[in-house]
């Protein structure tokens, strides 16, 4: 029996651990550019390709006898589609129904099923030639939230505000929409119509404190969620920064953040799948949906975060469901849980990589329980639209009874502190 993981993974050793557990191999399919990333693993097939598309991965794997597949797993949004495919094209019934699979990739498309049922921030659909007009239409009406109909990786996403820049906008779009439109695995689609139409999505700003929740559904029925706090995301980069488990919310809060996660799976008739389903929780503690992965956290990394925090694999969680095995619902928090995730910013010539400071550690009464940096020194890194990834993380624990105030001077720091250094800065 085999999982197959596309293009990773590359910081999630804790999935191949997991099939191993359980007497399944590991294969990792990827992308020839992910090649120097990826280390060899004993007991680990890998397979690199120029470009990963439904034919080419079908054909790979016939060659080389991989014919008993449990699951195929993306990491990014950017893969989840080619995923569903490949999970259709062996027979296994996984994330929606048949007839919405494409659908969902629009982030457009999406808000229309769940308008009327979940709180969404109002939004208006524009070419982007048309964005200028609006905004001057709408100076009185706040600051909004621009992004592509169809994304991922909050490529092209924007915050109007006073610092924004209209013409810097306008300029970098036409790379962003042909980065899409070259991603796009189903060139006869609405997602793809979208992506050459320049659909872009204005939506109003929601203040409020973000928030992220990951959940195993198996058959329709969540077997397992835990909710995270998220660092707002700096401008002009819009890299993800922090996740905290669990997250500093109420007992309201919480409740209403899960009660919303459910709506969401029922309305989208969701089958099997790890999800993980952005929000911004208001100042009534009212949940506004922002976006939806079928996919765990960064790159698996949510999986980690519950692993230090209760002890279990959310990744685990997920494979002991497909294989019809029963998944405690009931985990105790042992401890919380950080991850800091490596922010390329404006990029450069690397000349120095991230080191934590055992003193500093201490400082802050943190335990850094792992890092992993996927770069080297003299590395190019570049920012959006044309991001290089993630350089790499650091993953901590922390007691539980650490005040929320220490948790946010902590995480100042990182971002101040434990991120690549380039030549010339």
């Amino acid at each position: 029996m085999q999982v197959v993981f596309l293009n990773g993974p590359i910081s999630f050793e804790e999935g191949i651990v997991e099939c191993q557990s359980r007497g399944i191999q590991p294969i990792i399919v990827a992308e020839s550019r992910f090649a120097s990333r990826l280390d060899v693993v004993e007991g680990v097939s890998t397979f690199f390709l120029d470009r990963l598309d439904l034919n080419g991965v079908v054909n790979l794997l016939e060659e080389n006898e991989c014919d008993n597949i449990l699951n195929v797993y993306a990491f990014s949004d950017q893969d989840v589609l080619l995923s569903v495919l490949l999970n259709q094209h062996y027979g296994i019934s996984t994330v929606v129904n048949d007839q919405s699979i494409v659908s969902y990739q629009s982030k457009m498309n999406l808000r229309n099923t769940l308008s009327g049922n979940i709180h969404l921030a109002p939004y208006e659909v524009l070419s982007l030639d048309q964005v200028s007009s609006f905004l001057d239409d709408n100076k009185s009406d706040g600051n909004f939230i621009l992004k592509p109909a169809v994304g991922y990786s909050s490529l092209g996403v924007a915050k109007v505000d006073e610092g924004f820049s209209l013409s810097s906008y306008l300029d970098k779009m036409p790379d962003v929409f042909s980065k899409l439109a070259q991603d796009c695995v189903i060139k006869d689609s609405d997602l793809f119509s979208q992506i050459q139409n320049q659909t872009i999505l204005a939506e109003s700003f929601i203040e409020g404190q973000e928030a992220a929740v990951d959940l195993v559904v198996i058959n329709g029925e969540i077997h397992f969620s835990q909710v995270c706090s998220k660092a707002p995301m700096k401008e002009p980069w819009f890299e993800e920064i922090m996740y905290l488990v669990p997250g500093d919310f109420s007992v309201e809060a919480s409740s209403a953040l899960f009660e919303a996660s459910k709506k969401i799976v029922d309305l989208l008739q969701v089958k099997t799948s790890i999800m993980h389903i952005e929000f911004i929780i208001d100042a009534s503690d009212t949940p506004f949906f922002i976006d939806l992965g079928f996919r765990m956290g960064g790159r698996g990394l949510s999986s980690r975060l519950c692993s230090v925090s209760t002890g279990n694999s959310l990744f685990g969680m997920y494979l002991d469901g497909l294989l019809n095995k029963g998944i405690s619902k009931s985990l105790v928090i042992r401890e919380r849980s950080l991850l800091y995730l490596q922010q390329v910013k404006e990029g450069g010539i690397v000349s120095a990589l991230p080191m934590m400071d055992k003193s500093v550690s201490a400082d802050f009464s943190v335990h850094c329980v792992e890092d992993a940096s996927f770069i080297q020194p003299d590395q190019v890194l570049s920012g959006y639209p044309d991001h290089s990834g993630l350089p790499g993380y650091f993953l901590f624990s922390l007691p539980k009874t650490v005040p929320m105030s220490d948790v946010n001077r902590f995480v100042h720091f990182c971002y101040e502190n434990l991120n690549p250094e380039y030549k010339g800065n």
